[in-house]
């Protein structure tokens, strides 16, 4: 996947998926490939968004805390992960998920790795892939990608 270089040395990486995905070593390879591109591209600090939800967005942050040191060490580059919240108490359920991922996409990532679970509706997931296609950013389906066909 090649990425877009921001003015600043420092990129954003959206990831979203199904609190049923688990697939760990998708999810690292993924986020391998992504470092990989950032590197070649110069960045030297990468925050990843998450949402904090079970599923893809725990595996990612297990992965980053797992490679974090070694990549520094490796390559210089700083890993970091913010998570995204629900504030259910302010606005319930289930449009506190529907805010949170939009303002992960409002951090303006420059790239999203998108983690589809077959056998499941993936409603966060796709309602996420939407605001990621009308804010115009790229993004990089893994698993059930034929379900990307109802986030149109």
């Amino acid at each position: 996947m090649k990425l877009s270089k921001q003015e600043t040395q420092h990129a954003k990486v959206l990831v979203t998926g199904s609190r049923n995905y688990s697939d760990y070593g998708t999810i690292a390879r993924a986020i391998s490939i992504a470092i990989g591109d950032l590197n070649d591209q110069g960045y030297k600090e990468i925050t990843f968004l998450q949402g904090g939800q079970k599923g893809a967005d725990n595996m990612a942050v297990e992965f980053i805390n797992k490679v974090e040191k070694s990549i520094f060490k490796l390559l210089g580059i700083k890993l970091r992960y913010k998570t995204f919240h629900p504030d259910y108490n302010k606005y319930g359920s289930p449009q506190a998920l529907h805010i949170r991922n939009q303002e992960m996409v409002d951090e303006k990532p420059i790239s999203a790795l998108v983690f589809l679970e077959s056998g499941e509706p993936n409603r966060g997931t796709l309602s996420t892939v939407r605001r990621l296609k009308a804010a115009g950013i790229p993004f990089m389906p893994y698993g059930a990608v034929e379900l990307l066909d109802k986030a149109s």
